[in-house]
């Protein structure tokens, strides 16, 4: 397992756990003076008219350059072909008390409305993962903070037993963007997990910074990490 960078703070709630997030966690630089990355910047020299900006805001995390692709969420990855895994995670880095904690990659993608993420395991999904009291603990979560209308972007998930996966179920989060919930932006099979996410519904981000994949077995006492992946930046 690795060390997340993201500073985050939970609430568990009855029903599941909400998410919150540490004031200290900074991300974003607002004080654009004397940068010579950015695009926007009289006199930079990083600006080359449409060319992608690829200057890296956070060091700490690589900058990944995305390929476009329009995904249909179906839990089938041939319309993925072509595209490199954006983090890889070593198999048995996982918790031995669960099965389907283990992950193997995260992918991810720019189509010309949403934003595409596909996570990886090492075996299959676990629709015990309810986010719930212990028996249906865990969900599955992808930390995407960014300097959208929506900074603290994170996206939980787990398995609803009348809908199937679904975004945000059972508290899971996230729990401050109106409309993003439900199992329309999410399909998983097998191994593998799906994320749509409009670009117009997560406030439009430019830049996406701390990137990383986390399983969790929120909500029993005292829930941990059972696995998380590297971090990555990428732009939009």
């Amino acid at each position: 397992m690795k060390p997340g960078i993201a500073l985050l703070a939970f609430l568990p709630t009855m029903s599941g756990c909400l998410l919150g997030w540490d004031p200290l966690h900074e991300l974003l630089d607002t004080d654009d003076t004397g940068d010579t990355g950015d695009t926007g910047d009289t006199g930079d020299t990083g600006d080359t008219g449409d060319t992608q900006d690829t200057s890296n805001p956070w060091p700490e995390c690589p900058l990944v350059i995305l390929q476009s692709a329009t995904i249909t969420l179906d839990g089938a990855t041939g319309d993925w072909d072509g595209i490199s895994p954006a983090i890889e995670d070593p198999q048995g880095d996982d918790s031995s008390s669960y099965t389907g904690d283990d992950i193997r990659a995260l992918y991810v993608a720019a189509g010309p409305t949403d934003l595409f993420l596909r996570l990886d395991l090492w075996e299959d999904v676990n629709p015990s993962f309810q986010n719930d009291v212990p028996g249906t603990e865990g969900r599955y979560r992808i930390v995407l903070p960014n300097d959208g209308t929506y900074p603290h972007l994170d996206t939980g998930l787990a398995y609803d037993p009348g809908q199937g996966w679904s975004l945000g179920y059972n508290g899971s989060g996230p729990s401050d963007i109106p409309g993003l919930s439900g199992p329309q932006y999410v399909e998983a099979a097998g191994s593998v997990i799906e994320i749509g996410l409009p670009y117009s519904v997560i406030g439009n981000p430019t830049l996406m910074m701390q990137v990383e994949a986390v399983v969790e077995n929120c909500c029993i006492v005292d829930w941990i990490e059972l696995d998380n992946t590297s971090c990555i930046n990428f732009r939009l």
